[in-house]
């Protein structure tokens, strides 16, 4: 198990570095989220479980984004916030539910194959900023921003909440 974890992570990592099709960024993002999820699951089954619902969550997020923005015409705003909050989760940046899983899995796990799953995510980091970025900068140029505003303000609101909800029931 702990070689197809560090293999999974691996592969994750370094086959997502030159894509341009979120698809295919999406396949090798699961890989690395996939080791995470084992790792977790070797320790807590209830790690796991909170594991998987946080990235369930943020990568239904992201295609629901990536749904709108063909499919209306002043979307563009509101598929790039959905997007960007979801690829933001699965970033694992500090504010957002991603850090929180990804840290609870690191303090559940007593193993050193913790640090393939974390050079996995730290590599699959390069990938996320690129098409993150490329999403900010589309969305720059349009004109309203009040729908973003609200989106993102419900978001982030519901990421601090689902994060102190998880909090509250480890304790």
């Amino acid at each position: 198990l702990w070689v197809v974890i560090v293999s999974m992570a691996g592969i994750g990592a370094v086959g997502g570095l030159n894509q341009n099709s979120v698809r295919v960024m999406s396949a090798y993002s699961s890989f690395v989220h996939t080791s995470w999820m084992l790792l977790g699951l070797t320790w807590s089954s209830v790690v796991f479980v909170g594991y998987f619902a946080v990235y369930s969550l943020s990568v239904g997020l992201f295609f629901y984004g990536c749904s709108l923005m063909n499919k209306m015409s002043m979307g563009s705003q509101l598929s790039s916030a959905a997007s960007g909050m979801g690829l933001l989760m699965l970033m694992g940046m500090p504010p957002f539910l991603g850090f929180l899983a990804k840290v609870l899995v690191f303090l559940m796990s007593g193993s050193p194959v913790i640090v393939a799953c974390i050079m996995g995510s730290v590599i699959s980091l390069k990938f996320y900023i690129d098409f993150f970025y490329s999403m900010v900068m589309k969305s720059l140029v349009d004109k309203n921003k009040v729908e973003v505003k609200a989106i993102w303000s419900l978001v982030i609101y519901m990421n601090i909440m689902g994060g102190a909800l998880i909090l509250v029931s480890f304790i």
